[in-house]
């Protein structure tokens, strides 16, 4: 038997106790298996009390059950892969774009005849460190990356120099762009007329699909966009849950996460509410997760555009989305204590809070005026997706944010006085939504039944 495990798939319309799988309940084949922190599912058994039936004793009778409210919630790190299924459970609506972009590539070569010395390469005024005459295609890595930055050079073929020319290309930060070629000093070579040449040999380009932030996403990544999620129903899943050793197999059906919160730290945290949750028999699933080698976005990762303009430091961010979800009932003659609809009953708001180093009058002005600002989060991290060059990221972009609280740390007798401030995001006539989630992962798509 597998090791425990938690899976998810997307479900066509919300399944009730004893819904049938096919048309329109048809259960998703794709199956994401979530290394979550921490994850639970509950029943939330609702108990009716006869204590006031005047029975000739004075003490309670068995309670009975009245209904379930199933929930739960799961708690994992930032991984942008699996935020495509857990937005979708979140009220949203993806759609996806394959990246079209171009990494440029450059040729270094030698003319001449070189037999010895150093050369060096420049980009503006940062200038490498000397570079051995015959340096091998791996060994001038590490000299563009003094340049350009770690993970955003990598080798394609030859080396050694002078024999064989090296041909590297530009990714990461660098991806899906022009990429000037380097300044090269030749003044260290020894031999005949020797000289290093730095060509472009492929020319870099964004292509069609940008990014929120304007910048092309190469061929091999995906770019998702997801707002909010039209119409009353939303899109639910099937959830198993597998407790090994001793073997029990708890299954969920018509989950949705009803709120979700998100760190700059990249701590993912998410209220679940379900239709059903019964045990069943472990289905002999072989739990399949993306390799290690995908790390999550995380505080080094992450960046923040955020107005009014002269205000404080920021030195942590969240965010909290709320879903107006409601799980309810219908007499259609189906003898169950479960839920049989998941609907929505009220608009799903994004809020949060930032904390500020120290208090700033512009801030406090901001909160003072109700001014909106428009606010960018992006992680964009240390992992590629595939070969692909670009890193894995995601944004949150909310054109008209509002402060709507938040006060100054008490005065006492010290030096520096915090400021924690609540905002939230309102709705934005020229952009059309209040915010808007985007993802640059390796998952194809579409998804099941979206």
């Amino acid at each position: 038997m597998p090791a425990s495990y938690i899976v998810v798939q997307l479900e066509e319309t919300p399944r009730y106790e004893n819904a049938q799988t096919t048309t329109p309940y048809q259960v998703g084949a794709s199956k994401l298996y979530l290394p979550v922190e921490q994850a639970n599912l509950t029943r939330g058994p609702q108990y009716m009390s006869r204590k006031d039936e005047n029975r000739g004793v004075l003490s309670e009778p068995p309670r009975l059950i009245d209904g379930y409210q199933p929930a739960g919630s799961l708690t994992e790190l930032l991984y942008a892969n699996n935020m495509a299924t857990l937005l979708t459970m979140a009220g949203m609506t993806g759609t996806v774009q394959a990246g079209a972009g171009v990494n440029a590539q450059h040729t270094l070569a030698t003319t001449g005849t070189v037999t010895g010395g150093t050369f060096t390469l420049a980009l503006g005024s940062v200038v490498s460190a000397p570079i051995p005459w015959n340096v091998t295609g791996a060994g001038i890595i590490p000299y563009l990356e003094s340049l350009y930055g770690k993970g955003n050079v990598v080798l394609v073929s030859g080396g050694p120099l002078p024999a064989t020319p090296i041909i590297v290309k530009y990714i990461g930060d660098y991806g899906a762009q022009v990429v000037a070629v380097e300044t090269v000093s030749n003044t260290g070579l020894t031999g005949t007329t020797p000289a290093v040449t730095d060509t472009s040999s492929t020319a870099g380009s964004a292509g069609a699909v940008l990014d929120p932030d304007g910048k092309g996403v190469p061929t091999g990544a995906n770019l998702w966009s997801f707002l909010k999620r039209t119409g009353s129903t939303p899109r639910t899943a099937q959830i198993g849950m597998y407790y090994s050793p001793q073997t029990v197999f708890r299954l969920g059906q018509g989950y949705v996460i009803k709120d979700f919160s998100l760190t700059a730290g990249g701590a993912f945290q998410g209220n679940m509410m379900g239709l059903v949750l019964l045990e069943a028999t472990e289905p002999g699933n072989t739990p399949a997760y993306d390799t290690l080698g995908i790390k999550p976005l995380r505080k080094g990762d992450f960046t923040l555009t955020w107005g009014p303009t002269g205000t404080a430091n920021t030195d942590d961010f969240s965010l909290n989305v709320t879903n107006g979800f409601d799980s309810s009932g219908f007499f259609d003659g189906n003898r169950t204590y479960f839920p049989k609809l998941m609907e929505y009953n009220d608009i799903s708001l994004m809020s949060g809070t930032v904390h500020k180093r120290t208090v700033d009058v512009d801030d406090l002005g901001a909160d003072l005026s109700a001014a909106t600002f428009a606010a960018s989060a992006r992680w964009r991290g240390e992992s590629m997706v595939s070969t692909s060059g670009a890193r894995y990221a995601a944004f949150v972009n909310a054109p008209s944010c509002q402060f709507v609280g938040g006060d100054p740390d008490d005065l006492k007798n010290q030096t520096r006085f915090a400021n924690t401030l609540q905002w939230f995001a309102a709705y934005d006539e020229t952009a059309g939504y209040d915010f808007k989630i985007s993802l640059i992962n390796g998952v194809a798509g579409p998804l099941d039944f979206t």
